[in-house]
């Protein structure tokens, strides 16, 4: 869950920051959450998610492409 979270993250920098920024920061909760045998990915999961969400929104403001 962790890795879809930081390729959500990442296509969120491109497409529709608003919407799947969220989506994708809420997953990544989510595997914080549940827990796993990849414990390390979680937090790094998390720091991408939020990261892409917020330079996807610059990126958008910036170049006036639409947010949601």
């Amino acid at each position: 869950m962790a890795t879809f979270a930081i390729f959500a993250g990442l296509v969120a920098l491109v497409y529709y920051p608003g919407r799947i920024g969220p989506g994708a920061i809420f997953i990544a909760l989510l595997a914080a959450a549940i827990g796993g045998s990849h414990r390390w990915l979680v937090p790094v999961a998390v720091v991408a998610t939020t990261a892409s969400w917020l330079a996807g929104m610059i990126i958008a403001v910036l170049l006036e492409r639409p947010i949601f």
